[in-house]
C-alpha cells in the first residue's frame, strides 16, 4: 500500500506542476505560443491535465483512508473519509 501511495503522490505532484507550467508559459508567451502550439492542443493537455489530478487526488485520499484504517473496506467508509479530510494534513 505504501509504494501505492508513493507512486500517486508522484503522478499527483507531476501532474500539477506540468498544469502550472503551461499555464504560466502560456499567459507568459502567449504570442509566440500561438504560433508554435495549436490552441486545441492546449486545451486538450490541460484538460488531460486537470483530470489526471483530480483522479490522482482522489485515489491519494482513498488510499491515506485506507492506510489509516488497515484495510480497504473500511478505508472507503464515509466517517474514515471526513476523519481524513479533517484531522490530517491531507485535508488542511
Amino acid at each position: 500500500m505504501q509504494t501505492a501511495l508513493i507512486a500517486c503522490r508522484l503522478l499527483h505532484f507531476w501532474a500539477v506542476l506540468m498544469l502550472f507550467g503551461l499555464c504560466f508559459s502560456h499567459t507568459l508567451l502567449a504570442s509566440s505560443l500561438e504560433r508554435a502550439v495549436p490552441r486545441f492542443l492546449n486545451v486538450r493537455l490541460i484538460r488531460g491535465l486537470c483530470t489526471l489530478a483530480l483522479v490522482s487526488a482522489i485515489a491519494w485520499l482513498l488510499l491515506i483512508a485506507a492506510s489509516m484504517a488497515g484495510s480497504w473496506v473500511e478505508g472507503i467508509e464515509p466517517e474514515n473519509l471526513l476523519l481524513v479530510l479533517t484531522h490530517t494534513a491531507f485535508g488542511k
